[in-house]
């Protein structure tokens, strides 16, 4: 708008001063660029949220920011971000942000944001006794929990309760220490940056007691077979070597008797 005064007396008016113009203030744009980022640590999520300026800040100056979650407000602050400490895992959430100047709030700009969860449960765990102990095997979780998976634990039950036994970052998993005859339980979790998800079904398996006195009786019957046949045949060679013996002397006394 062009504004001019003008004087005025019982002549007429008067020369119109110079031109002014002015632009009536109006409700600032949209905020821009607005986006997010993900600060994860054990067992929390934080979204941390950032945007831009509007490029129209409605002819005044830009007092501060509106956050939304949903329909609710979150808060006002001066500056370009906001952190949202208090969310839920696995759910998603609209966030809005709009500017406020001095006439009042203008439009509002949204972004999507998914939180992670921990990951879901290993699947098909399975043991199988092998010489030396125990392999544990299983398959990935279905879900990841939006996160790269960074391992597994596993876990075993020999009896005083359930205690971790391995961390390892495949699939599988030996156990050297166990003990014949003793029952074995084990169950799996994975877990990302957030920490550990559920644990699996349990699976259980038994270490046979190795029954070796068959195969002790069939050495012990083949060793004493092998003795008694070698005392035989030792027998047999000192009975030979004693009749040798014998009829050589025979012969010889007999010489002997012609002679004399």
């Amino acid at each position: 708008y062009l504004y001019q005064v003008a004087a005025l007396n019982g002549m007429g008016e008067g020369l119109k001063s110079v031109g002014l113009r002015l632009r009536p203030m109006g409700l600032p744009g949209m905020p821009r660029n607005f986006t997010f980022e993900l600060d994860v640590g054990e067992g929390r999520v934080v979204v941390v949220l950032s945007w831009g300026e509007p490029e129209d800040d409605g002819g005044g100056e830009i007092q501060g920011y509106r956050v939304y979650r949903g329909n609710s407000l979150l808060g006002e602050v001066e500056g370009r971000e906001y952190r949202d400490e208090n969310v839920s895992l696995g759910v998603v959430y609209q966030y809005r942000v709009s500017a406020v100047n001095e006439v009042g709030e203008g439009g509002y700009t949204e972004v999507e944001v998914e939180i992670p969860d921990y990951p879901g449960v290993p699947g098909n765990v399975s043991v199988d006794v092998v010489d030396g102990g125990i392999v544990v095997r299983w398959e990935e979780p279905r879900e990841d929990g939006g996160l790269e998976i960074l391992g597994y634990y596993v876990y075993r039950d020999a009896g005083g309760g359930w205690v971790r036994v391995g961390d390892v970052v495949n699939r599988t998993y030996f156990d050297g220490d166990v003990e014949e005859g003793r029952e074995y339980r084990y169950c799996v979790s994975a877990y990302n940056e957030l920490g550990e998800g559920d644990k699996s079904e349990e699976v259980k398996v038994k270490i046979e007691i190795t029954d070796s006195s068959e195969s002790e009786d069939g050495e012990g019957g083949g060793g004493e077979f092998t003795t008694l046949l070698l005392a035989a045949v030792v027998v047999v060679i000192v009975g030979a070597v004693t009749y040798i013996y014998m009829r050589r002397r025979r012969g010889a006394g007999g010489e002997q008797d012609s002679e004399g």
